[in-house]
């Protein structure tokens, strides 16, 4: 009799050994799965991130370079000194 209430502990604890086992495997290859979405993820955040950084860039050597001729032009038609010019065409690309 205490025989088979030992071997009946000890098929129960590797019935619930082995569940837990298989179900810890597959958890893991799900936790796998899901990294690697999140990896791409990441990706396309640092791809997002790299083209908006261009984009800023050129919208502000954009914005440099309209600045800089409305100066220059005021420069040319007599509105504004050289130096007034060259003063303000140094500050846009400073504040820019």
């Amino acid at each position: 009799m205490f025989n088979e209430v030992v071997l009946s502990i000890i098929g129960l604890a590797v019935t619930v050994v082995g569940m837990l086992g298989g179900s810890l495997y597959w958890l893991g290859g799900k936790f796998k799965e899901i990294d690697k979405g999140f990896e791409k993820v990441d990706r396309r955040f640092d791809e997002m991130d790299r083209k908006l950084t261009i984009f800023a860039d050129s919208v502000r050597s954009a914005a440099v370079a309209m600045n800089s001729a409305i100066i220059e032009f005021l420069g040319v038609k007599g509105l504004i000194s050289p130096s007034e010019a060259a003063f303000l065409t140094n500050e846009v690309a400073r504040i820019s």
